[in-house]
């Protein structure tokens, strides 16, 4: 099935409006590559014909979060929520985010396959489809930074 699909048979069962901003924020958020936050996905479209509000863009990656064609993220050191796309054929992705503490850099990092982390025996009934994990710590150049000011003895 298709994200397209997928988010108007959501949003029939939910009985909500299929409105073409929507559409707009659906089709520009798959597009986007690795993390976003709301307010960028909104200065894209605002340079499109399509006239969206800010309200509707973080209403619909609500919604696209409901359908899983969108994860929701929310990162220390980052004041807002970031998003990154899940394109159906990635349901059973897994990834492992390396978050700076200091600079805020995310890295992605391939991770354990799924079953590995969460087989039947651990899960029970529990079904898992994705997984997420975040390691915290400095990235390379905080390191050095972080070493030149003596950071570690004060």
């Amino acid at each position: 099935m298709q994200a397209r699909e997928i988010f108007d048979s959501y949003l029939t069962r939910n009985r909500m409006r299929r409105t073409s901003e929507r559409y707009a924020v659906m089709e520009a958020a798959l597009l986007r590559p690795g993390l976003f936050c709301a307010d960028d996905l909104h200065k894209a479209l605002s340079g499109s014909s399509m006239r969206v509000s800010v309200a509707t863009v973080y209403n619909t990656l609500d919604l696209l979060c409901k359908c899983s064609l969108v994860m929701r993220h929310k990162l220390n050191g980052h004041d807002q929520l970031l998003y990154e796309r899940i394109l159906p054929a990635q349901t059973a992705d897994t990834r492992l985010l390396l978050i700076c503490r200091l600079c805020g850099k995310v890295k992605r990092l391939p991770a354990p396959r799924l079953g590995d982390i969460a087989s039947p025996a651990r899960t029970g009934t529990f079904s898992a489809d994705s997984f997420c994990g975040y390691i915290y710590g400095y990235c390379r150049s905080c390191q050095r930074l972080l070493k030149q000011d003596n950071y570690y003895n004060k």
